[in-house]
């Protein structure tokens, strides 16, 4: 779309400026004709924005649910971890009544 508004930009260009004469038909063809370029880029940035949005959206739900799968495997690590404290933890006292 960018690439047809540069074409016709380069094509008007070569019009005189409006201050150097009237404003003529053709000249108001091209200000309407700019200004529609210029909404249809703006809506086709809106368009692809939301698809950008919701493929943003979609990492955020896989990243949450990553998050949530290593919580509960960091809990389950947790819990192990202070079983085998705690096994250690009697060995060793075990050991130090002995002595």
């Amino acid at each position: 779309m960018r690439g047809a508004h540069l074409i016709l930009k380069t094509i008007f260009s070569k019009i005189p400026p409006k201050e150097a004469r009237p404003m003529g038909q053709l000249e108001q063809a091209q200000e309407r004709l700019e200004s529609a370029l210029a909404r249809l880029e703006s809506a086709s940035q809106r368009i692809g924005g939301s698809s950008t949005a919701a493929l943003v959206e979609g990492e955020i739900t896989k990243l949450r649910q990553r998050c949530t799968d290593l919580e509960a495997k960091n809990q389950l690590v947790k819990q192990r971890l202070d079983i085998a404290i705690e096994r250690l933890s009697t060995i060793l006292d075990e050991n130090n009544g002995a002595s």
